[in-house]
């Protein structure tokens, strides 16, 4: 319910939210549900049929970059908190996950919708910038260094392994299933970056936009580490089924702690030409 998922995020012991937090999620959930229901219709950009067209050297990308900034800009429309990413080469200059909404992170990181009209704008005929095609990627996975205390709750390690992860696969720009042919500037959706780490009301609001927003990108990436048990934490098996439904590409990669510096494991899942139907209902988060 609304209440149980604002009282989880706001840490308070007696079952009560902040007042009016509840009502304002319940509202948003609706609409959330009512942006599902309107892709019924609509035709997916990626599906298993079209790969191999889009494998094709003089294959036109160019649709992609918009179809994105359509979903984006239907998920800000709700009213909740705004879509950002981070770009792997924030990561590569910060060295660590930057946190939202810290002054000095926040430089870093993206708003989601202004990023993807810069990139329509810029590129060439078959949906290029700098020679890459854009793609948003949903980084799941279970925190290294969880804390009631939101103070000393970090979700990675002191190493700072799944940023450099993360800035290698950004690097490198590949995808296991269109390269060498093409290459790709990844921008991350992370939970500690998208989701205000400080402010009760915007983090149960965010909560409920995590459905719309994983469906503003194209792949999910699962981050199985070897210090922290990710498959069986019921919050990333969430993840992990709302990824498979409503992700724009039907692929998905499963990282280990030595991944990218290994060939990735992609995942093929069978995806009709058609979005979710209207009867599919975005889960109540």
């Amino acid at each position: 319910s609304a209440g149980h998922t604002t009282s989880a995020v706001t840490g308070a012991s007696d079952g009560q939210d902040p007042p009016g937090i509840a009502a304002e999620v319940e509202g948003l959930q609706a609409k959330v549900q009512a942006l599902f229901a309107g892709y019924a219709d609509s035709v997916p950009f990626l599906s298993a049929e079209q790969l191999p067209e889009l494998m094709k050297p003089e294959a036109d990308w160019s649709g992609l970059a918009p179809y994105i900034l359509a979903r984006v800009k239907a998920c800000n429309a709700l009213g909740g908190p705004r879509m950002q990413v981070v770009p792997w080469k924030a990561l590569e200059v910060l060295g660590h996950l930057p946190q939202y909404p810290d002054p000095e992170d926040s430089r870093f990181i993206l708003d989601a919708e202004r990023l993807l009209e810069e990139w329509v704008a810029r590129q060439d005929e078959q949906g290029r910038v700098g020679g890459r095609i854009i793609c948003f990627s949903f980084f799941s996975h279970r925190w290294e260094r969880p804390s009631m205390d939101p103070t000393l709750a970090h979700p990675d390690d002191a190493e700072h392994k799944k940023a450099k992860a993360l800035t290698t696969y950004g690097r490198l720009g590949t995808c296991s299933i269109f390269s060498p042919t093409w290459t790709f500037e990844y921008f991350f959706w992370i939970d500690y970056a998208g989701v205000n780490q400080w402010n009760p009301r915007e983090k149960a609001l965010a909560i409920t936009m995590l459905s719309a927003w994983v469906s503003a990108c194209v792949e999910i990436i699962m981050y199985n580490s070897s210090t922290a048990d990710y498959e069986p934490r019921a919050w990333t098996r969430v993840e992990r089924m709302l990824g498979f439904t409503y992700c724009i590409s039907p692929s998905s990669s499963t990282w280990t702690t030595t991944t990218p510096t290994r060939p990735l494991t992609s995942t093929l899942r069978p995806r009709s030409t058609r979005a979710p139907s209207a009867s599919t209902r975005a889960p109540a988060l």
